[in-house]
């Protein structure tokens, strides 16, 4: 009786800690209903390129593009005349692809960090279906991780989710344009959005396996583009 007892102790106090590190995603995931109820929704896809900020490395890092994914759901409402408020889910990978020569190597290095966020926008129409807007997203790291190739013949592959802050908070800017084919209606947006907190917790921590080191001011800048389509419910 006593071991079954502990043993049911021991599972609730795991469950606790399990809703208190994903709490902002489980009421991302609650709001589902709430948002579909707002007079209207969208899905959207897209490709964004992101990229993470170093301001204090030295090390001769090459920006390349390598486009990755950007989807999600939004709940849209027009609060006034020309306004539109929308909130929505989103899940996108950013990260940075960095290739660079040390020594007698070339080094690839692909960074990834997989989010969940829940975006409020506020957009202004300013000539028909032409919308300004401001975003603010607060999201929810899901995976992180790293893939190193050299020259030499090395490759490796590591997680390090552990090590990086859970939360962190975006904001951004960009343009939409509404048109319609037939009696459907779409949408193409592209913003800017800029990572407010740093990515990591510590000052350094290993991304490899052989002990290389990040640094304590990852900051995160992403451009996405998106196409949407648009359901009135």
């Amino acid at each position: 009786m006593k071991k079954l007892v502990h043993r049911a102790v021991a599972i609730a106090n795991y469950s606790r800690i399990i809703v208190r590190k994903n709490l902002l995603l489980f009421l991302m995931i609650a709001l589902i209903p709430v948002q579909l109820n707002a007079g209207g929704f969208s899905i959207n896809i897209g490709v964004n390129h992101s990229w993470l900020v170093y301001p204090n490395s030295s090390l001769p890092f090459e920006n390349q593009f390598r486009p990755s994914y950007s989807i999600g759901v939004n709940s849209i409402q027009q609060v006034l005349q020309d306004v539109e408020l929308s909130i929505g889910l989103r899940l996108f990978n950013i990260g940075r692809y960095n290739s660079f020569e040390s020594g007698m190597s070339d080094y690839d290095v692909t960074i990834s960090h997989i989010y969940i966020s829940l975006p409020i926008r506020v957009g202004y129409q300013i000539v028909e279906n032409v919308y300004p807007f401001v975003d603010v997203e607060t999201g929810v790291q899901l995976h992180s991780g790293s893939k190193l190739t050299t020259s030499t013949g090395l490759n490796e592959e590591k997680t390090f989710t552990d090590e990086m802050n859970r939360l962190n908070i975006f904001a951004g800017f960009g343009l939409k344009y509404l048109f319609r084919i037939d009696q459907h209606q779409f949408g193409i947006s592209g913003q800017y959005n800029f990572g407010l907190l740093r990515v990591s917790k510590d000052e350094q921590f290993d991304i490899t396996e052989t002990g290389s080191h990040g640094w304590i001011d990852w900051r995160t800048r992403e451009v996405v583009m998106h196409v949407e389509y648009y359901f009135d419910i």
